[in-house]
């Protein structure tokens, strides 16, 4: 389970999930708590999905099917956090002395962490395939 190199990505976004939620719950940068509330309860749904993928390491398909979907999810949170950012967000955009720059950095490098995810689980489901033909 963790000797795989997926384990170690999923391991990494998880990481970046953490971030990011503290980020949400230490600064107030969305406009509407609605917003706000909608942006943690996806960035948390993405942390139980990656757990669930680490867990389910022996059954490939349903580990990419969690993860393309963790990616998509991943992705609305994070044009939620992009397109309602408050005003004061673009003034400090260029001095990067606020951490919403952080906080959409690791949503973003999150996001690249699952796509290689699923490249390398398709590469290793094509090879475990191949060895199956060939006996």
């Amino acid at each position: 389970m963790l000797y795989r190199i997926q384990s170690l990505y999923l391991s990494i976004s998880i990481l970046f999930y953490s971030f990011s939620i503290s980020f949400l719950l230490n600064n107030r940068i969305i406009r509407y708590n609605r917003l706000q509330a909608l942006s943690m309860s996806l960035t948390i749904l993405c942390i139980i999905l990656s757990l669930s993928s680490i867990i389910l390491f022996k059954k490939r398909k349903i580990q990419l099917i969690l993860n393309n979907i963790n990616i998509i999810l991943n992705t609305v949170s994070f044009l939620i956090i992009l397109f309602f950012l408050d005003s004061e967000f673009y003034s400090y955009f260029f001095d990067a002395k606020k951490i919403n720059f952080s906080l959409i950095l690791f949503l973003f490098s999150s996001n690249i962490l699952l796509y290689i995810t699923n490249r390398t689980l398709k590469k290793e489901m094509k090879i475990i395939d191949s060895i199956n033909r060939i006996r």
